[in-house]
């Protein structure tokens, strides 16, 4: 069944499980806390959730950062959604040793956080790729990427953001 551009939970719903289904096809865990979320989540460590940032009336195309005019004819407003998918992961803390002396991790155990982190963005625009030329994302006529913004690290997590330009109109 074609998603519906007036629910758009059920686009959010649709990325969440295009993500979560291309991240277990390639064999790579992912946290276990997974929501659709009504704004951007609260930082904690180990969660993935997909929220809508935004949604505008335009009247250009979406996929193109708003700068060519819409193909479907001035005066035609176009519904553009901005979707916000977040990975948060656990990283290693500061420890306290005997003598409350703080000891940082080691240079090890951050790349290994950052190799994992890095592999998340590439994996996220992949699986909402793969995912719209599927038809798993019907409806989603226009995709547009925007960046991918690092959160953290802080308080023992870390991770990052994608943020995804659709198109919410019929036709």
């Amino acid at each position: 069944m074609p998603l519906d551009p007036d629910r758009p939970f059920d686009l959010a719903t649709a990325i969440l499980d295009a993500v979560i289904g291309a991240f277990e096809d390639d064999g790579v865990s992912l946290p276990d806390l997974r929501f659709v979320s009504a704004g951007p989540p609260v930082d904690d460590c180990e969660l993935v959730a997909v929220h809508l940032q935004s949604m505008t009336p335009s009247e250009v195309n979406a996929t193109t950062d708003f700068l060519e005019p819409n193909p479907r004819g001035v005066g035609f407003a176009v519904r553009t959604g901005e979707y916000v998918v977040t990975i948060i992961r656990c990283t290693p803390e500061r420890v306290v040793r005997r003598g409350g002396r703080w000891v940082a991790p080691s240079a090890e155990a951050r790349e290994d956080t950052s190799e994992v982190l890095y592999a998340d963005s590439i994996r996220v625009v992949n699986a909402v790729s793969a995912a719209q030329r599927a038809g798993e994302l019907a409806g989603c006529n226009e995709l547009a990427f925007g960046n991918w913004v690092v959160v953290g690290p802080s308080g023992g997590h870390v991770g990052g953001a994608t943020t995804l330009r659709v198109a919410l109109t019929r036709g």
